[in-house]
C-alpha cells in the first residue's frame, strides 16, 4: 500500500504522480467520504467567490470599473484593458479617468486570490477533518518521513491538494 509506493519512488518529485493502483483507491475513498466533508466546508465560500468573479462590469462617468477579479496572467489583463479601455489615448486635462497597469491590477488581484484562499484554509482548519482520511495521512506522514524527511510537510501538503482539494 502506501509504504510501497514511498518506498519505490525514485524521488519526491514523482511521489504520488502515477495512476497507480493505490491512487485509484485513495482517489475512490476521497470521493466517498472527502467530497461531503469538502462540500460541507467550502461551498458557501467557493459560492461567494464565483459570484463576485461573476459580477457585471459596472458603468460609471464613462469609466469601466471592474467587480473583484482574481485573474492574475498578465497577458490575460493586458488583453482585457486594450479591448475594454473606454478613453482614448488624447484625453482633455479636465476629464476624470481611472486606470491601471496590468501589473497593478496583477497586484490588487493576487490579494484578492490570497484572501480568498485564506478564508477557504481557515474554514477547513475550523472543521473537522474525516478520522478516516485522518488516518490515512498519519501512516502516509510516517512512510514519507523515513524516506524524505527533509520534504515531508511538503509532500504531505501537495499529496492533500492534489489528490484530494483538486479531485
Amino acid at each position: 500500500g502506501i509504504h510501497n509506493e514511498v518506498s519505490s519512488a525514485a524521488s519526491e518529485e514523482t511521489l504520488f504522480r502515477e495512476d497507480s493502483e493505490l491512487a485509484t483507491v485513495w482517489l475512490v475513498y476521497t470521493k466517498l467520504i472527502g467530497l461531503p466533508y469538502l462540500w460541507r466546508v467550502l461551498s458557501s465560500t467557493l459560492y461567494e467567490i464565483s459570484l463576485v468573479a461573476n459580477q457585471q462590469i459596472i458603468r460609471k462617468q464613462s469609466i469601466l470599473l471592474d467587480a473583484t477579479s482574481y485573474e492574475i496572467d498578465t497577458h490575460r489583463l493586458i488583453n482585457k484593458s486594450s479591448n475594454t479601455n473606454p478613453t482614448s489615448s488624447t484625453s482633455s486635462s479636465h476629464s476624470s479617468s481611472v486606470s491601471s497597469s496590468p501589473q497593478q491590477e496583477q497586484f490588487v488581484n493576487l490579494l484578492h486570490l490570497k484572501l480568498a484562499a485564506q478564508s477557504m484554509f481557515n474554514k477547513i482548519k475550523k472543521s473537522y477533518f474525516p478520522i478516516e482520511l485522518a488516518k490515512i495521512l498519519n501512516v502516509l506522514k510516517f512512510a514519507v518521513q523515513s524516506k524524505f524527511p527533509h520534504v515531508r510537510k511538503e509532500i504531505l501538503a501537495n499529496f492533500v491538494f492534489l489528490r484530494f482539494i483538486c479531485l
